[in-house]
C-alpha cells in the first residue's frame, strides 16, 4: 500500500462521506479528486459540515470571478509569461510546525512584460495543480508565502492597482474559499512603493491574515520566522537551489495542464 493509499484508510470514513454528500448533490460535479477532498477537510480539522461549506463558497467564488478561472491554459503565451515574470516555486522541506512554503520572485523586472490579471490566473491555477499532486502523502497544517519583490517599480505599482477589482477577488478566493491555512506572508527585497501597495491592500485582508503580514528590510529579520535551513541559497538560505526547484515546479504544474483546462471540475449550477 502506497503512504497515499494509507493517507486515504486513515480518513476513509470522512471521506468517504464527504465523497458521497458531493455524489448525491444536485449541483456540484459528480467526482472529485480524492485527495482535494481531504484538503477541504483538513482545513477545518476534519469538520465535515464546515468542509461542505468551504467547498460550495470555493466554488461559487470562481464561478463569480470567471476572468480568473476561465481560459487557463498553462502553455498559452499570456500563462506562460506570467511564470516568467513571476516565478513561484514550493520548497521541500516544510517547517517544523508542518507548514508549507512557497517563494514568489520577480524575476523579469520589465514592467512590459508585467500582467497582474495574468500573474493572478497563473497563481491560481498553480494552486489548483499543487493541491492534487504536490505532497500526496500529506496533509500540511498552513501556507506561509515568500514575496521577493526586488525590481518592482512605480510602473508595477500602476498596472496593479488598475485592476483593484481582480486583487479584491483575489485575496476573496485566496483568505475565505481556498482549502488551505495562511499562516504568514513576508515581503522581501522591498522598494518603498511597496507599502503604498500594501495600504491599498489592507482593507481587502481579513484581520488575521493582515497580523501575519510581515515586511523585512533584511533576510536576517525573515530567518526570525523561517529557518534558513529551509530556504534556497539565493535567499542565504542551505535547503536547495531556486532555479532547480522551480524548474521541478514548474515542470508539475504544467503535467496537469488538461485538470486545468476542464471547467467542469470546478462547475457548480444555479
Amino acid at each position: 500500500m502506497s503512504m497515499t493509499e494509507q493517507l486515504f484508510k486513515t480518513y476513509e470514513k470522512e471521506l468517504t462521506e464527504f465523497e458521497d454528500w458531493v455524489k448525491d448533490h444536485p449541483r456540484l460535479p459528480n467526482r472529485f479528486n480524492k485527495l482535494l477532498l481531504l484538503r477541504f477537510l483538513k482545513v477545518y480539522d476534519f469538520d465535515i459540515e464546515a468542509a461542505k461549506k468551504l467547498l460550495i463558497l470555493n466554488l461559487e467564488t470562481r464561478k463569480k470571478y470567471p476572468h480568473i478561472f476561465h481560459n487557463r491554459d498553462l502553455f498559452s503565451d499570456e500563462i506562460q509569461t506570467a511564470m516568467s515574470t513571476l516565478r513561484c516555486c514550493t520548497l521541500p522541506k516544510n517547517t517544523k510546525e508542518n507548514h508549507k512554503i512557497t517563494v514568489f520572485h520577480l524575476a523579469d523586472p520589465d514592467p512590459n512584460n508585467f500582467s497582474y490579471v495574468d500573474i493572478v490566473r497563473m497563481i491560481l491555477a498553480s494552486l489548483d495543480t499543487r493541491l492534487i499532486y504536490c505532497d500526496p502523502n500529506e496533509l500540511i497544517d498552513g501556507e506561509i508565502s515568500i514575496v521577493d519583490v526586488s525590481g518592482f517599480s512605480f510602473r508595477h505599482f500602476t498596472k496593479t492597482i488598475s485592476h483593484i477589482g481582480t486583487m479584491k477577488a483575489y485575496l476573496s478566493y485566496a483568505q475565505e474559499a481556498a482549502p488551505i491555512k495562511i499562516i504568514q506572508t513576508h515581503f522581501i527585497n522591498c522598494p518603498p512603493i511597496i507599502n503604498k501597495l500594501i495600504a491599498i491592500i489592507k482593507p481587502f485582508m481579513t484581520k488575521e491574515v493582515w497580523e501575519s503580514l510581515k515586511v523585512h528590510s533584511t533576510l536576517e529579520s525573515l530567518y526570525e520566522h523561517v529557518s534558513p535551513d529551509l530556504l534556497p541559497i539565493e535567499l542565504g538560505g542551505t535547503a536547495c537551489s531556486f532555479d532547480e526547484i522551480y524548474k521541478l515546479t514548474k515542470a508539475g504544474i504544467e503535467s496537469q495542464r488538461d485538470y486545468v483546462l476542464c471547467d467542469d471540475n470546478w462547475k457548480i449550477l444555479d
